[in-house]
């Protein structure tokens, strides 16, 4: 006769089975990245399949309790959203972003709110910004903020990219 398992049992072998599917998911991409080294890979491959298996990490990591998973890979799919081609410096970018997936996903416990913040902050983004491409235009922003040092920054950002900001605090 079966034995009736209990919660704890059920969460211990869904965290097992997300991590064994993580697994297997971080392989196929570090696979694909590889077939792409070699040449038998295109970009549209890799960035497919990659933004596939992030979107699945993402969807599935805070159910099975690995929200940083979710997190990182949430970020990796924000990175390569608008991407078409891989260049020189999107390789390792992606690889940080798998290498972090799988760190996490072997931990015996998530990290502490203070290192996810920082698991977070290190990881690359993606700036396509040529400032031969500041046109600047007849365009006003109201910038609207509470901080005063906010407001400062972004409308410095804002005034490089050929805007003028009109700040309301």
């Amino acid at each position: 006769m079966a034995t009736a398992l209990t919660t704890e049992d059920l969460e211990d072998r869904l965290r097992i089975e997300f991590v064994d599917d993580s697994r297997d998911r971080l392989q196929l991409m570090y696979d694909t990245m590889e077939g792409y080294a070699k040449g038998t890979r295109t970009d549209a491959d890799v960035i497919g399949l990659v933004r596939l298996e992030a979107h699945n990490l993402k969807g599935m990591g805070t159910s099975f309790g690995f929200p940083t998973v979710s997190l990182v890979a949430h970020r990796l799919e924000d990175y390569l959203s608008g991407v078409t081609r891989l260049d020189e410096r999107e390789v390792p970018n992606i690889q940080v972003f798998l290498d972090r997936i799988a760190e996490l996903v072997d931990r015996a416990e998530q990290p502490a709110l203070a290192e996810t913040n920082r698991i977070i902050r290190a990881l690359p983004v993606r700036y396509h910004f040529d400032v031969t491409d500041v046109e600047i235009r007849n365009v006003e922003i109201m910038l609207v903020t509470p901080s005063k040092v906010a407001a400062k920054k972004v409308g410095k950002e804002l005034a490089a990219c050929g805007f003028r900001t009109i700040t309301v605090n």
